[in-house]
């Protein structure tokens, strides 16, 4: 007990200093060789968020996992730390762990602002993963609980994101539309989103066989919000939509731009074979 209580107490003084990295390493090597130590909890909780603190959160996520099955040391972890992690484990395609983190934080952060917050991130989490009733039934509840949410423009996706996979294409463009004028209520305060609400409502206006008001939107999110994110696929559906329309050299400027300005991309790819079919004769 006395070294496992000078090893906590070295590293949580290096923690504290500022020597983080040296911190870290130490309540890496408690953890090694005390592993049932009674300081274990605490060390587990200020292990994962260090390496949250240093951008590591692969290392982060399984100590995490382990910290919110004690509800004592996960009273301590942040709303935010929560929700970062959240929406990390989804990029990286592990959604139960999302769905956990994002369960557990409604438990031991039962505030308003995080439930709502959290129900957002729930059915963002239902959309990605093509849970269609389930996402209809968080947005729902979103609504019902938080009318006036700042997070109304993200609770209109998820809605309109949902009846467009239940094929309920005409209320999901009400949704859609409603969404965008909420967001434009509110003044755009996140591009990253709107661009993704643009992009989604174009896609629909183009699976509803409308290319022209579809380019319009396509045209919108690379103009106003370009780069690797978005551009690319923005780009390759123009050009679709501008070859439904006839507008074939405009089609293949669109191409070439997106293969000179994003060619490692697998937008570009599809782009280049594309152009090269242009160039083949007919038949």
């Amino acid at each position: 007990p006395d070294a496992q209580k000078a090893l906590y107490w070295l590293a949580w003084q290096d923690d504290e200093t500022g020597n983080k990295e040296r911190a870290l390493q130490e309540y890496e090597r408690l953890l090694k060789e005390y592993p049932e130590s009674e300081y274990a909890p605490i060390v587990r909780r200020r292990l994962a968020i260090g390496n949250i603190n240093a951008g590591r959160l692969d290392l982060a996520l399984p100590l995490l996992l382990e910290v919110l099955a004690n509800t004592e040391e996960a009273k301590k972890v942040g709303p935010e730390i929560y929700f970062r992690m959240a929406i990390y484990a989804s990029d990286q395609g592990k959604h139960d762990e999302a769905l956990t983190i994002l369960n557990r934080v409604i438990e031991v952060h039962p505030r308003p602002e995080v439930i709502e917050r959290a129900l957002i991130e729930q059915g963002r989490e239902a959309v990605v993963t093509g849970q269609w009733a389930k996402a209809m039934a968080q947005a729902n509840e979103f609504f019902e609980k938080f009318p006036n949410s700042p997070y109304r423009p993200e609770g209109y996706w998820i809605r309109a994101r949902a009846l467009q996979g239940l094929n309920r294409l005409d209320e999901a463009e009400q949704a859609f539309q409603e969404g965008l004028a909420a967001l434009a209520n509110l003044g755009s305060p996140d591009p990253a989103f709107e661009a993704t609400l643009h992009l989604d409502w174009a896609k629909l206006l183009e699976a509803r066989n409308r290319p022209e008001e579809a380019l319009k939107e396509y045209l919108y999110v690379d103009i106003l919000f370009p780069g690797p994110k978005t551009s690319p696929e923005a780009l390759f559906r123009a050009s679709v939509c501008q070859e439904q329309l006839g507008r074939i050299e405009e089609a293949k400027a669109t191409l070439r731009q997106l293969v000179e300005m994003f060619p490692n991309t697998p937008e570009a790819q599809k782009a280049a074979q594309r152009l090269e079919q242009f160039g083949k004769p007919a038949g």
